[in-house]
């Protein structure tokens, strides 16, 4: 009987230890597994960004390169031009049968915005005062490119004869924004420089 009862002890014992060894083996198991599919996902990763640079060819990173610069000297002259024959138009004299024509040669060169209301509403559409007798000078001025916005701001500065017998200039200020990738301006203002008028 005593040796039925020691016979169970050991047995209940040894199955005691097998388990909790088999227990910690299990659990001491794990971190390892998780370490190998942590390291064959990260080698992966890497083989995939291998493949990735080795395809990107030295030509495929010169034609993305060329196709996000912009050519700031172009640019700089479209807007120009636009606005000098916009300015032509509005700072000389424009009579009443002009007027038609007048607003849509700036809208055309300013696009349907601010910047082109804002000018054509300087033209006096009756004839009575014109706004300017005729344009004596343009200047053009351009602020550092902002690649992020694709924008450059322009300031403008115009001389100009108020009527006829007007003894000295008139000087208005604008300034705008340009967008070199739409084409577009915006943010404009016009500040007024009127001397006054000499008498002699």
């Amino acid at each position: 009987m005593i040796k039925e009862i020691a016979t169970g002890v050991i047995t209940v014992a040894a199955i005691t230890i097998g388990a909790t060894a088999a227990t910690q083996g299990i659990s001491s198991n794990n971190p390892i597994k998780s370490n190998k599919r942590d390291y064959n996902t990260s080698l992966q990763v890497k083989n995939r960004y291998d493949r990735m640079t080795r395809d990107l060819s030295k030509d495929q990173v010169a034609r993305a390169m060329v196709k996000g610069q912009v050519n700031l000297d172009d640019a700089k002259k479209d807007a120009s031009d636009r606005v000098n024959n916009a300015f032509n138009v509005a700072y000389n004299n424009v009579g009443k049968d002009q007027y038609g024509d007048a607003k849509k040669n700036i809208t055309k060169q300013l696009g349907k915005g601010h910047f082109s209301t804002s000018l054509i509403n300087l033209i006096n559409p009756n004839n009575a005062i014109p706004y300017s007798n005729h344009l004596e000078e343009c200047k053009i001025g351009y602020g550092e490119y902002d690649p992020a916005t694709h924008e450059i701001p322009m300031v403008m500065t115009v001389k100009y004869k108020a009527t006829d017998a007007s003894k000295n200039d008139s000087n208005d200020y604008w300034t705008a924004v340009y967008n070199v990738k739409t084409k577009t301006f915006s943010q404009d203002n016009r500040k007024a420089i009127v001397p006054p008028q000499s008498n002699q």
